[in-house]
This record gives structure tokens, C-alpha cells and sequence, in this order.
């Protein structure tokens, strides 16, 4: 540890108090007495002799003379009397001074909480303690008085002792170090030691502090500062601090997120240049604000930085300023802040945003299908109707046969186009809860291939290989859009512009389980080995940006394994990727519950009573036309006519009802007639063009009626208004 001098030591001398020998005052004091004798008998015994010698003049002048001598004597010995007494009272009141001096000393070392030791130098012998040394150390004063510094000492440091009186002796130390007790236990120490000499001896003077609960606190302290530091590496944030306008210190993950390694930040418009220029001045206006000491002192922005490397990042700071008066005026002294990388947060917002707007397109697309529905419904009926009366068409017309025929032909092909166009839209809007039904693989592959052939035309050649596969128990709709994502990822795997030269295959079976199988092969790009483990994960995405949102093999995964399968990829071997899908067969035709009680089976032809109900006159009207060589149609546009007239007693065969429409819904209709007519009810046959709306969804999914979706088809209609009037 660092090692400095703690000063010249001031503990009092051995023997000061009232024991301290005379001072030069008081000797002379003693010998005062003897030397006035001396002078007053020298004074007399000459003023003797001239008085004896001298004649009677010189008598005269000698006994003035001598009278004087007497004179100067006693002045000059009270005088020198008088200074002797001044010079005894400053001297005793020194040593009281001495005495009361050593006494405090005497009293601070035995009150004083840390131990303190007197040692001999020249061998390390310890010549005295305080009462806090003996109970530091467990031995008695006396016994301590007989040790050696070294005895002190933990055995490991013992060695160490030598120099370290040496150079405290020499010039004073600091250090710290690990001392002994009694009992053997050892404790860690902190010793301020100095050497002076008292009474000839030269002796260091130690002061030693017991540093069990410092160090304690110390540790507390590291290891609450290494779980924060964990936690914020764990968090991703970084730190910083800083005075105002003054050099930034940056955490080591603070750098990272900017790209700067160890370069020097040394002030606030070094920072602003790692920002980016769109950013700067909403930064700028946002350290003013931070700064402001009419704020709050709290500091919150989003902008971001451009790294060296020209990346961008976009950065979440946060931070407090400490506010002080500094010459009677308020100022920011402190600024401290935290930075996290919040880029993936962002792209994963934008692609929430995408799968957002995805999500508005699945229902307007469902809405589209729906409006579609009613004129194409009336259209396809028309267009039947016009086949099956071609004979009267083409006699009627100057056109050969074959042409009429033909363009007739043209026609139904392309309604049914469009109606397969729209059965797709329907089946991958995602318009409706989840229903799982029996659903074989090859017409849901076939509808996602349609959904799929203007990505894949440009890109490839599609090849099938269908082979027998089990039905399996799930929702068409998300069967489905698992189907069309492996289609799309596999397209797009695969630059544009060479189609022949590259295929995608899609495949059917079943393994040696007995489950389903479903294959999409690609000759595209493949992935990468370092990724492989990473595909799945939601929003990971390797596409351009626009291109993909990063859900749709998570989607997939969520499906399949939600079915109680398996989704995985593998690695083709001449280039490209198989993604592969395996699962369980449904249960047997007999073991299912079915959805609806079957239709009354077919019984013999005659001519029933049929309502529609459709608030499109040209689909009621086109439904009429197809039943009306069987039944006696009547059609009705509102649901409130229809149930006013079931109201008055009028029934009906076979009621088909529009599920949507304006005023009173299709669903309405039905809840009237359990009330009013049960056995109506029962007869009724939905028509929809897409239920797309919760209400409706609900409906379906709890009343068993028959359904019929448009645009229909007209055998399987006429079949299923047969069954109901039989």
C-alpha cells in the first residue's frame, strides 16, 4: 500500500512532572546565602583595615566610602534577590506547565480508542503500551513490555518488520499489515509510526488502528459496486460522468455503444461530433435544458450516433446534474448519466409497425374478398345458368355454336379464377379464430401456390411432388400461411432473373411414423452456418429492409409445434435450404366429433318452398334462377320482411339468409326465429361471403346450421337445398 511520513512525534519525555531535576534559577538559589556573607564580610573587613591604616582625614573619607560600599551591597543584593525570586516563580510555573503537559498526554494514550506503542528501536523491544493495547492484543501490559514488535505480527508479515521500523525510524510510515492476539487469531491493522529519542533512547512511537471493520465496510462496498456493475453490463448500459462543458469519462460499455475505444472525449462539442448531424441540435437544446438551473436537474433523449466505422446506433440517455452554489450563484457542478443501445428496440418497433400494417392488410383483405364475393356469387350463378341454356343462347344468336360455347367457356374460366383468388384472400386474412378441422396438405399447399406464383415466376421453377400423405388435424387458415411463408422465404432466397436456373420443390408424404410430411426446397442462397441456430428467433431477419419483418419462421414455428409438430432446416448439399415440416396424422373419420349434426339425409325429390334473404337483389335473384326449375322461390332483400312474414304464419322448406347485412343481420334473423318459430329456424342455410367480424366468428362457431359460402357452387347448393326440403 502507499507509504508516506506522518511528522515529527510529540509524545511527552520519560520523568517530566514533578520529578524533572532543578533549573539554573534554583541552583543559584542555593548558593544565594553564602555568597551575601562573603560580600558583606569582604565589605567590612577592608572598611576595617582603611579606617585602622588611614589618618584622621582619610579616616573620614573611608567611613563615607564605606558606608556607601554598604549602600551598593544591599541594593544590589535585593536586586539581585528580587530577580532570583522572578526567575524561580517562571521556573516552577514551567515545570507545573511540564507536569500538566505530560499528565494530559499520559491521559490521551490511556483513553485513546487505538493502540499505542513505545519501541525500542535498537531491537524491537516494546518499552511501553496503553490500556488499549492490552486489550487489543489480549496480553497484560506488563506481559506486552516483555514482547518484541515481531511478536506482534502475524507470521507471514513478521519478516517485513525490520525495514518498516527502519524507514519509519528514518522518516515516518504508514503501512498496513497483520498483527497477532494472545489466543493466536490474527486481525488486519493500519500503523502510523515515527521515531524520536526520549531520554537518550531512540524510540519509535506507533500508533496502530484495528482495521477488521473498515475493511469489512470495504468489501461491502466492492461487492455492491461489482453486483451494479453486473447488473448494468447485464442491462447493457453505460455510464458516464462529467462537468459541465468540461472532459467526459465514459464506462468501458459507454465506448463500445459509440465505437470509440479509448479516445479521449474532451469536452461536450467532441461528443456532438459522434452524434448524428440530424440529431445535433435537439442534443444541443437538450444539454441546455439539463443544464438549466431553473430545472429539475434530469436529463432524458433519444438521437443517434454515428460510429468511425459509420454504422449508426440509435442511443437512450438518461442522467441527473448536481447543482452547488458557487460564489453565491447556483451552478451544475455534476453531471452523471447512463447510455443504452436501443437500435434493436428500434428496428424492433419498425418491424411491429410492418407487422401492423400487415395485420390492416390481412383484414382489408378480408373485407375486400367479402365485397367481391356478392357480385362474383351472381356472376358464376349467371354464367351457369347461361351454360345450361346455351341451346336457346346459340339458336338465338347469329354467333356459331362454337364461339358462344367458347366464350362461355372463357367466362366460367375466369370467374373461376377470381373465386379461387378470393378463397385464397379468405383463407389467409386470418379473419377468424382458430378452428381445426380434417384438412388434407395437397389443396392447402395448392392455395398457398397460388397466393405465391408472382413471387416464384421470376425467380424459378416450382416443381410438385406430391405423394399419399395423412390428413391432419388443424386450422386451414394457419396451415396455410405456414405453407405460403416457407413459399416466400424460399422465392426470396433466389436473385431474380433466372428462373430456369433454378428450382423451388415442394413435397408431400408420410414417414416411417405414419405422419405428415411437407418439403420446400430451394437452390437459392442458403444459410449461413453462423445463423443456422438463429432462424426462428422472432424479428431475426436477414432480408433488406422492407422486405421482411423477421415473424415469419417464428410464426411457423409457433403453428407447427402448437399442432404437436416439427419445423426444422437443413443444408442442401449442392446449395440452398430444405425447410421440412412433419406432422401427426389425424385421428380416424370415426373417432372425430363432428362439428355440426349432419344434415337429414336425402330423401325423394319434391318441389319445396324456399326463402332467400339478401340485401343484394342480383345475388337473391341469381339464387332464384338456379333453384327455381326444383322449388317455388321467393326472395326477400331485408330480414325484417322475411320475419314478417314467418310472423303471420307463412313456412318455409328452406330459408338461405344472407349473414350480413344493413339493418337486421342474418344472426339477428336467426335469434328471432328460435323465439318466435323454432322449427324456421332450424331450416335456415347461411350464406356469407367472409365472416370478418367477431360477432359473426362467434356465431358461426356455436349454431349448427348448414353453410354455404360464396360465391357458391351451384350443384353443391342445389344438393344441399334438396337435402334440407327431402
Amino acid at each position: 500500500m502507499t507509504q508516506r511520513g506522518t511528522g515529527r512525534s510529540s509524545a511527552p519525555r520519560q520523568g517530566a512532572g514533578s520529578g524533572a531535576p532543578a533549573g539554573p534559577a534554583s541552583r543559584l538559589a542555593l548558593w544565594f546565602p553564602a555568597l551575601h556573607a562573603i560580600g558583606s564580610a569582604a565589605g567590612i573587613a577592608l572598611a576595617g583595615a582603611l579606617l585602622v591604616a588611614a589618618e584622621p582625614s582619610v579616616r573620614e573619607r573611608a567611613g563615607w566610602l564605606a558606608a556607601g560600599a554598604f549602600a551598593f551591597v544591599a541594593v544590589t543584593t535585593l536586586a539581585l534577590h528580587a530577580g532570583l525570586r522572578r526567575a524561580l516563580g517562571r521556573e516552577r510555573r514551567a515545570c507545573e506547565e511540564l507536569h500538566r503537559a505530560g499528565r494530559r498526554w499520559e491521559l490521551l494514550a490511556e483513553h485513546s480508542r487505538d493502540v499505542i506503542l513505545f519501541i525500542r528501536r535498537e531491537d524491537g523491544r516494546i518499552l511501553d503500551a496503553n490500556a488499549a493495547a492490552a486489550a487489543a492484543y489480549g496480553w497484560s501490559r506488563e506481559e506486552l513490555r516483555a514482547l518484541s514488535v515481531v511478536d506482534l505480527r502475524a507470521p507471514d508479515t513478521a519478516a517485513l518488520a525490520e525495514s518498516q521500523m527502519a524507514e519509519a525510524d528514518a522518516g515516518g510510515l504508514r503501512f498496513e499489515t497483520v498483527h497477532r492476539r494472545k489466543d493466536g487469531t490474527t486481525f488486519p491493522v493500519e500503523v502510523s509510526s515515527q521515531g524520536a529519542t526520549i531520554d537518550g533512547v531512540r524510540t519509535l512511537v506507533s500508533v496502530v488502528r484495528d482495521a477488521t471493520e473498515r475493511r469489512a465496510i470495504e468489501e461491502a462496498l466492492r461487492e455492491s459496486e461489482e453486483r451494479l456493475a453486473l447488473a448494468m453490463e447485464a442491462a447493457g448500459l453505460g455510464t458516464f460522468h462529467a462537468v459541465p462543458y468540461g472532459p467526459m469519462q465514459w464506462s468501458p460499455r459507454c465506448r463500445e455503444i459509440f465505437g470509440v475505444g479509448g479516445a479521449v472525449i474532451p469536452d461536450f462539442e467532441a461528443f456532438l461530433r459522434l452524434v448524428h448531424p440530424d440529431d445535433r441540435e435537439q442534443v444541443r437544446d437538450a444539454a441546455a435544458r439539463w443544464l438549466d438551473v431553473r430545472g429539475d436537474g434530469r436529463y432524458q433523449d433519444r438521437y443517434r450516433c454515428v460510429r468511425p466505422d459509420g454504422s449508426i446506433r440509435w442511443i437512450a440517455a438518461n442522467g441527473r446534474a448536481r447543482f452547488a452554489e458557487v460564489d453565491g450563484v447556483r451552478r451544475p457542478v455534476q453531471l452523471v448519466g447512463t447510455i443504452l443501445d436501443i437500435t434493436d428496440l428500434k428496428v424492433a418497433q419498425a418491424q411491429l409497425m410492418q407487422a401492423d400494417r400487415l395485420a390492416s392488410v390481412g383484414m382489408l383483405a378480408a373485407g375486400v374478398a367479402h365485397e367481391i364475393n356478392n357480385p362474383l356469387a351472381y356472376l358464376v350463378a349467371a354464367l351457369e345458368f347461361l351454360d345450361e341454356h346455351a341451346k336457346e343462347a346459340a339458336a338465338a344468336s347469329s354467333a356459331p355454336r362454337a364461339e358462344v360455347d367458347e366464350a362461355l367457356a372463357e367466362a366460367r374460366e375466369g370467374a373461376e379464377r377470381v373465386r379461387a383468388v378470393v378463397r385464397d384472400l379468405r383463407t389467409f386474412s386470418g379473419a377468424r379464430e382458430e378452428r381445426r378441422t380434417r384438412v388434407g396438405l395437397e389443396p392447402i399447399v395448392e392455395s398457398a401456390i397460388h397466393m405465391a406464383a408472382n413471387e416464384i415466376r421470376y425467380r424459378a421453377r416450382l416443381e410438385r411432388e406430391y405423394a399419399a400423405a395423412p390428413a391432419v388435424l388443424a386450422d386451414e387458415a394457419r396451415l396455410g400461411q405456414v405453407v405460403l411463408n416457407l413459399l416466400i422465404n424460399a422465392a426470396q432466397a433466389i436473385p431474380e432473373g433466372h428462373a430456369e436456373a433454378n428450382e423451388i420443390r415442394v413435397v408431400t408424404g408420410t414417414d416411417v411414423r405414419g405422419r405428415a410430411v411437407l418439403e420446400v426446397s430451394d437452390t437459392g442462397t442458403g444459410i449461413p452456418a453462423e445463423i443456422a441456430d438463429r432462424i426462428f428467433d422472432p424479428f431475426f431477419t436477414t432480408k433488406p429492409w422492407g422486405v421482411g419483418t423477421g415473424l415469419g419462421l417464428s410464426i411457423c414455428r409457433s403453428i407447427v409445434v402448437g399442432l404437436g409438430g416439427e419445423i426444422a432446416a437443413e443444408r442442401r448439399a449442392g446449395g440452398g435450404t430444405t425447410m421440412r415440416v412433419v406432422l401427426p396424422a389425424a385421428p380416424a373419420a370415426g373417432e372425430e366429433v363432428p362439428a355440426r349434426p349432419p344434415l337429414p339425409p336425402p330423401g325423394g325429390r319434391r318441389r319445396g318452398r324456399v326463402l332467400v334473404v339478401d340485401d343484394e337483389p342480383a345475388v337473391a335473384s341469381a339464387i332464384r334462377r338456379v333453384l327455381a326449375a326444383e322449388h317455388d322461390v321467393e326472395v326477400r332483400t331485408r330480414a325484417e320482411d322475411a320475419l314478417d312474414a314467418i310472423s303471420r304464419g307463412e313456412r318455409f322448406d328452406a330459408i338461405l339468409c344472407d349473414l350480413m347485412m344493413p339493418s337486421m343481420t342474418g344472426m339477428e334473423l336467426h335469434a328471432s326465429l328460435e323465439r318466435l318459430a323454432p322449427e324456421q329456424a332450424r331450416r335456415m342455410i347461411v350464406l356469407t361471403g367472409g365472416a370478418f367480424t367477431e360477432g359473426a366468428r362467434e356465431f358461426l362457431d356455436r349454431v349448427a346450421l348448414p353453410r354455404c359460402d360464396k360465391p357458391f357452387d351451384t350443384p353443391a347448393l342445389r344438393e344441399l337445398v334438396r337435402r334440407l326440403v327431402g
